[in-house]
């Protein structure tokens, strides 16, 4: 399938989550897709983990994240053909608990 559709933004954190949005691919790659696979990189590091858990719509909840520690994420959509390109947040995004300045 093509890459998802960005931007890929965070609409809400929490102590130890943060809960994530995008849009479908525009081109499915001829098959419907059957998920997304969602990665994160703690900032300072290269190292880019999947995030546990099924994602079938283009909104997730990473959890078990670390408070006060900043993530990138990348979501990459998945069919029977195989997994597109990443999309990327554009900065990192900092665990932390609502009402305080997210960004």
């Amino acid at each position: 399938p093509a890459p998802c559709e960005g931007p890929l933004e965070a609409i809400e954190a929490t102590k130890s989550t943060v809960t994530l949005q995008w849009k479908p691919p525009k081109d499915d790659g001829g098959s419907d897709i059957s998920g997304y696979i969602i990665e994160k990189c703690l900032e300072g590091t290269d190292v880019w983990e999947k995030c546990p858990g099924i994602f079938i719509q283009p909104k997730a909840t990473i959890k078990h994240l670390d408070e006060g520690k900043s993530y990138k994420f990348r979501v990459k959509a998945e069919n029977i053909h195989g997994e597109s390109e990443p999309i990327e947040t554009r900065k990192h995004i900092v665990v932390k608990p609502p009402y305080s300045n997210l960004f």
